[in-house]
């Protein structure tokens, strides 16, 4: 996989991955663990490179403190999820994870899309969008957190 030499594209190709990861699990009624588990570390992840190096950067503490706890929120979702097998719980499951997805997708869109990445913009050169990719990726490159049952 070709990485962005920008933090922001990279995070926006983040949210596409984990976008196709939601649409997988919603369209395939079969054994969903290991995409879950996938999903689960992409998500993780993204939080780390956004808490790490993006949420530093923040000056709007409105802003900051909504997206801070849009990822709690999201966590307590994922560990909820956590605890139930889909092909068992399949009727809680698809509940949470329509939840998790409507989470995912309104702080994306709300807080980051509208808000934080058009500042970013502004705010960064290049050169510091460029810096930021770099530090991120040792992130991308971690094992996974969490292991297919």
């Amino acid at each position: 996989m070709m990485k962005p030499h920008d933090i922001l594209d990279l995070l926006e190709s983040q949210h596409a991955e984990v976008e196709r990861l939601f649409a997988k699990l919603e369209s395939n009624p079969g054994d969903r663990v290991a995409t879950f588990f996938e999903l689960v570390d992409r998500l993780a992840m993204q939080a780390s490179i956004e808490e790490t190096l993006i949420f530093p950067l923040v000056v709007d503490g409105d802003l900051l403190r909504d997206s801070i706890d849009a990822h709690h929120e999201i966590r307590r979702d994922l560990a909820d999820m956590l605890s139930l097998d889909p092909r068992d719980d399949a009727a809680e499951f698809d509940a949470l994870l329509h939840l998790l997805r409507l989470r995912v997708s309104r702080h994306v869109r709300d807080d980051e899309l509208r808000v934080l990445f058009p500042a970013l913009r502004r705010a960064l050169t290049d050169e510091q969008r460029s810096a930021l990719a770099i530090d991120a990726g040792p992130m991308l490159e971690t094992e996974p957190a969490v292991a297919a049952a």
